[in-house]
């Protein structure tokens, strides 16, 4: 579609890899893409969220798709056999039926389909939480190492800090935990965060001549989860499918990989006239082959997950 030439003209930092340290800065090891890909795919981007989505869209959109922004959707149309379409609501309250054979939920972790449908969720993890913020003037290597993501652990081993190198001097940083250890009874965020960095110099070094741009801020629940994949007339991709520990920075891959499977499935499903259960879940099996074919972080997540029932629900 073009994005890679776009991403490769744009002011992303060229990412070739991820080092891993303790809170002193001693390095455990670190992972040079190049050492063990050796196609173009061995240098990616450090992103800004916000910027990446909106160069998604306007690609999108450039590409035929109808696009509305400001549009929420309040409910979905279906019955017993499978979910048909959904009702979207514009910015001033007009409300429309959009029908579909398929609709797609892209919608992140809460999942709008999987909270209408009743979908099981599967936990993998405790849940977590993160304190964060954009610095500017904060540290940064020289050279190929100038965008590598930085993960450091905390002196207890009970937290871990992310240090993530973006565009025009800003420096993405926070700290993960417990949601318990966190958020609950311990004061402002910044106040927080201020105790976790004693807990790792290397990182309260690195931000010595940093400025904090805007305020601290609070995510969570940072739960590993995962949900069944498709069904009649639906399927799930990217975060609404399935989340994991950011530790492993896998969240945009997940989505892009999900999606692009999911649309190859969602083609041959309409080319057979069947948009069933069986025909859309493909595209899960084909992702989970994927994960156990490559050895990650998604591969016992996704493995899991595409054991469970595909459900239907008719919606309230």
């Amino acid at each position: 579609m073009g994005l890679v030439e776009r991403l490769n003209s744009s002011p992303f930092p060229k990412k070739h890899g991820v080092s891993f340290c303790s809170f002193d800065g001693r390095q455990s090891q670190t992972f040079t893409f190049a050492d063990r890909e050796s196609s173009s795919a061995a240098q990616t981007w450090q992103v800004l969220r916000s910027e990446f989505d909106q160069l998604l869209w306007n690609t999108a959109h450039s590409h035929g798709a109808e696009c509305r922004e400001r549009t929420r959707v309040t409910r979905l149309l279906g019955d017993q056999y499978g979910v048909q379409g959904a009702v979207i609501q514009d910015a001033e309250g007009n409300l429309a039926e959009i029908q579909a054979q398929v609709v797609v939920d892209a919608t992140g972790q809460h999942s709008l389909v999987g909270e209408k449908l009743g979908l099981p969720v599967t936990e993998h993890s405790p849940e977590r939480s993160a304190l964060w913020g954009y610095y500017e003037n904060a540290y940064r290597d020289a050279g190929q190492d100038a965008a590598t993501t930085h993960i450091f652990r905390s002196r207890d081993r009970r937290q871990w800090f992310w240090y993530v190198p973006l565009r025009d001097n800003v420096v993405s940083v926070g700290v993960v935990g417990a949601a318990d250890h966190l958020l609950q009874g311990r004061g402002r965020p910044a106040t927080v965060f201020e105790e976790e960095l004693v807990e790792c110099p290397i990182v309260l070094e690195r931000l010595v001549d940093a400025r904090l741009l805007g305020e601290l801020r609070a995510s969570g629940p940072l739960q590993s989860i995962s949900r069944p994949g498709a069904g009649p007339g639906w399927v799930l991709v990217g975060d609404a499918l399935a989340t994991l520990d950011p530790v492993f920075c896998s969240g945009v891959s997940l989505a892009l990989r999900s999606g692009e499977l999911a649309a190859d499935a969602i083609v041959a499903a309409l080319s057979h006239q069947q948009a069933t259960a069986a025909e859309l879940g493909q595209f899960f099996a084909r992702l989970s082959a994927r994960a156990a074919a490559h050895p990650s972080p998604e591969r016992g997540l996704l493995q899991s997950a595409v054991q469970l029932p595909l459900v239907f629900r008719r919606p309230s």
